[in-house]
C-alpha cells in the first residue's frame, strides 16, 4: 500500500475532498470524527447597537434596497 499526505488548509474543503474520495474503492481513509463541522452559536443580541448614533430609518433601508426604475 502507498501513502500520500495532503494538507488542507481549510476545514470545509477538507470534507469536501473526504467526500469525493469516500467513493473510490481503492482508497482507504481514516476516520474524520474530529474534523466534523462544528456548529457556531451566533448570538443576535450581540449585534444590539450596530445602527447606534445612524441616520438609518426603515424607510431609508427600503428605499435603496427596493430601488425599482
Amino acid at each position: 500500500m502507498e501513502t500520500l499526505t495532503i494538507k488542507v488548509k481549510n476545514k470545509e474543503r477538507l470534507i469536501f475532498l473526504y467526500e469525493i474520495l469516500k467513493y473510490y474503492d481503492f482508497i482507504e481513509l481514516p476516520k474524520l470524527e474530529d474534523t466534523k463541522k462544528e456548529k457556531i452559536k451566533y448570538n443576535f443580541f450581540s449585534s444590539a447597537g450596530m445602527w447606534k448614533d445612524r441616520d438609518i430609518t426603515q424607510e431609508t433601508l427600503r428605499k435603496k434596497a427596493w430601488k425599482r426604475n
